[in-house]
């Protein structure tokens, strides 16, 4: 694995399995892609809403705004939203790219990055979603350049933190799921490494983090 032809081999691998799992779902959108497609067509209407053509009264909070927005933001520039999967696509690469620098900071070397890729060959799953209208590969993303971040940056400075925050704050306004792990993160922290020095960085983190939930909280309440 620590072989520099092994590692070329994985990344040309993986690049195949990438480009044929594409091509093989290319007429392929799974339902969840069209009520994200037509919750951004409501917001470019004027309400959010996936029933927007039925007039006032059908609002939607059933999904967070973060994906349809980003959606919409391509229908009003382009008047497509198939661009959103050429930006899933560079945001795949640079996923990748991000995991494989993390790996070398916390010392895997060329046999840990080659053991990344090697483990990532048989997940077809993850790159099945560059050419759906799904939130994962944005979400990956976010995740691939917050933890990228930490593992770069021991300690944080407040631009660092206000980064990790907003980035966290973008998966969940993509993701609602994720709305606790800025705080299992922190304790996690916590319990790990203790200290001191970390606590107002990753106060103001959270504080960040805080702030871009509070919009939708408060629309949905």
């Amino acid at each position: 694995l620590g072989s520099g032809i092994v590692f070329r081999t994985l990344l040309v691998l993986n690049a195949f399995v990438v480009f044929g799992v594409i091509w093989a779902s290319r007429n392929t959108m799974l339902s969840d892609g069209w009520s994200y497609l037509r919750l951004a067509e409501g917001i470019l209407h004027g309400r959010y809403s996936m029933w927007w053509q039925l007039g006032p009264g059908y609002p939607d909070t059933f999904r967070t705004p973060g994906y349809p927005l980003l959606i919409a933001a391509f229908l009003k520039l382009t008047g497509s939203w198939k661009p959103v999967l050429v930006l899933q696509f560079l945001l795949y690469a640079g996923s990748i790219h991000l995991s494989l620098l993390t790996v070398d900071r916390l010392g895997g070397g060329r046999e840990g990055r080659s053991l990344f890729l090697l483990l990532l060959l048989p997940m077809v799953n993850v790159p099945f979603y560059i050419a759906q209208l799904y939130t994962e590969i944005p979400v990956l993303a976010a995740i691939a350049l917050a933890v990228y971040l930490m593992v770069r940056f021991p300690v944080w400075t407040w631009r660092v933190a206000v980064s990790i925050g907003l980035l966290l704050g973008f998966a969940f306004q993509c993701r609602p799921a994720f709305l606790l792990i800025p705080f299992v993160l922190v304790g996690a922290a916590w319990l790990v490494d203790r200290n001191p020095g970390m606590a107002r960085p990753q106060l103001l983190m959270l504080l960040v983090f805080c702030i871009t939930v509070v919009p939708f909280g408060i629309w949905t309440k």
